[in-house]
C-alpha cells in the first residue's frame, strides 16, 4: 500500500469511531494508544472520567526539546444534520474521504500514524509527543485536565495542533468560557407573594450588573488585537407556573476573552461585582451563585518560532494570522508550551453535513509534515 493510501485507510478507520462529545470515547482512546505503544512509545492513560481519557505518548527521547503532535478525538453530533451518506461509514468518493471527523480533525491523527508506521523511530534523536485530547467540542474540556495531568511529564516547548486551517498557521485565537448565575429563593402561591423569595427578582438584579460588567469590558480591549472580550447572555431560564413565585432561577452566559486577555481575570472582575448583590440577596433569604461551568483560555503564541520556521522550511511563504475559533491551545500555553495551529482539511466544512477532506491536500500535508518531523527528529 502507498504511503498516501495508508494515511486515508487509517482515516476512514478512525471516522468508523462515533466519537461524539456527550458519548463515551474509550475505544477510541485504546486504538490510538494502542498505536502508539506498538511504536514503543510510552503511553499515559489519564481517565477524568469513567468513560473518558485523555492519551499523551512519548515517541523517541523525551525532552522540552522534542516536538508535540496535538488532537481532539471527539467530533460534533450528526442529528438534526441533512447526511446524504452514513456520517461514519468514511465513504471515500470524488476524490475525498467523506464523514463526521473527515477533516475536523481525524484526517490529523491519520497523517500522524501513517507517518509513525514508516518512520525510523530507533534513529531519533529528539522526540515526539502525542497529545490525544477528549471533549474539546464542548469547551476544551479534556486539556483543560492536561496541566494537573501532566505536571511530572517533560512537555515538549513547541506543539502542533492538526486543526483543520487550509494549511495556514493559526498562532492566536480568541477563548470560550461557559458562566451561570443561579438563584434559589422560596416558592409560594402568587397571591400571597410576602411568604416567598422570588428568584426571578434577583435574576434582574445580577442581569443588572452583568450589563454593567459589559461596559467595564468595553473599556478593557486586548493589548494584542485592541478588541473587547465579547458576552452574550445566551440562556435565562426561571419559573414553572404563573400562578406560583420562581424558587429557582439561572442566566447563562458565554464570555469569549480576546488573545492577550487573562480569562481568569475578567471572570473575578463579575465575581467581585456580585459580592454586594450576594449578600443582600442572603439577607433577603436567597442564595445567589456564580459558576464557572468551563474555562477555555485564550492563545497567543509570539512568532517566530522553531516550529513556525520549520513548517515554512516545507511550505515557503505560509500564510500566519488569527484562528477564527478556539482550540486546546489557550490550555496547552498554560503549560509554557508555544502551541501552533496547522492541519488539513477547512473549517469551512467542519460540523456540517457531509463533512469531507480532499485526499489531494490530505497527501500534501502528510509529506509536508513527514518533513517536519524528520528534520525535527533524525
Amino acid at each position: 500500500m502507498s504511503n498516501s493510501m495508508r494515511a486515508v485507510e487509517l482515516l476512514q478507520r478512525f471516522i468508523q469511531f462515533p466519537t461524539v462529545s456527550s458519548d463515551p470515547i474509550l475505544p477510541f482512546a485504546s486504538e490510538v494508544a494502542e498505536r502508539a505503544e506498538r511504536l514503543g512509545g510510552t503511553v499515559h492513560r489519564f481517565e477524568t472520567s469513567t468513560t473518558k481519557q485523555n492519551i499523551v505518548a512519548q515517541i523517541g527521547p523525551s525532552g522540552s526539546d522534542s516536538i508535540g503532535l496535538s488532537g481532539h478525538m471527539d467530533v460534533v453530533p450528526v442529528e438534526g444534520q441533512d447526511w446524504t451518506m452514513d456520517p461514519f461509514e468514511g465513504l471515500i468518493e470524488k476524490g475525498a474521504v467523506w464523514g463526521r471527523g473527515a477533516c475536523d480533525m481525524k484526517a490529523f491523527l491519520a497523517s500522524t500514524y501513517s507517518i509513525l508506521e514508516r518512520f525510523p523511530v530507533q534513529k531519533m534523536k529528539r522526540g515526539m509527543t502525542l497529545i490525544w485530547t477528549h471533549d474539546e467540542e464542548i469547551g476544551c474540556v479534556g486539556a483543560s485536565h492536561l496541566p494537573t495531568q501532566c505536571k511530572n511529564i517533560e512537555m515538549p516547548i513547541n506543539i502542533l495542533i492538526g486543526e483543520p486551517t487550509s494549511q495556514q498557521i493559526f498562532h492566536h485565537h480568541g477563548g470560550h468560557c461557559t458562566l451561570e448565575i443561579t438563584v434559589r429563593g422560596k416558592s409560594a402561591h402568587s397571591s400571597k407573594p410576602y411568604l416567598g423569595v422570588s428568584a426571578t427578582a434577583w435574576l434582574f438584579e445580577a442581569w443588572g450588573i452583568i450589563r454593567d460588567w459589559q461596559k467595564w469590558l468595553e473599556t478593557h480591549p486586548s493589548s494584542i488585537t485592541q478588541k473587547p472580550a465579547l458576552v452574550n447572555i445566551a440562556q435565562v431560564h426561571a419559573g414553572t407556573a404563573i400562578n406560583i413565585i420562581p424558587e429557582h432561577g439561572t442566566i447563562r452566559l458565554g464570555l469569549r476573552p480576546m488573545p492577550g486577555h487573562d480569562h481568569l481575570f475578567l471572570i473575578d472582575n463579575l465575581r467581585e461585582r456580585l459580592t454586594h448583590l450576594q449578600k443582600s440577596a442572603e439577607e433577603d433569604g436567597a442564595l445567589l451563585e456564580l459558576h464557572v461551568i468551563q474555562a477555555a483560555a485564550p492563545l497567543y503564541t509570539p512568532l517566530p518560532t522553531a516550529l513556525e520556521q520549520a513548517i515554512q522550511q516545507q511550505r515557503p511563504n505560509t500564510p500566519c494570522t488569527g484562528a477564527p475559533f478556539a482550540t486546546d491551545g489557550g490550555c496547552l500555553a498554560e503549560i509554557g508550551t508555544k502551541p501552533l495551529i496547522w492541519g488539513p482539511g477547512s473549517i469551512d466544512v467542519a460540523h456540517q453535513p457531509n463533512e469531507y477532506v480532499k485526499i489531494e491536500e490530505l497527501n500534501q500535508y502528510e509529506q509536508a509534515l513527514e518533513g517536519i518531523l524528520r528534520a525535527w527528529c533524525l
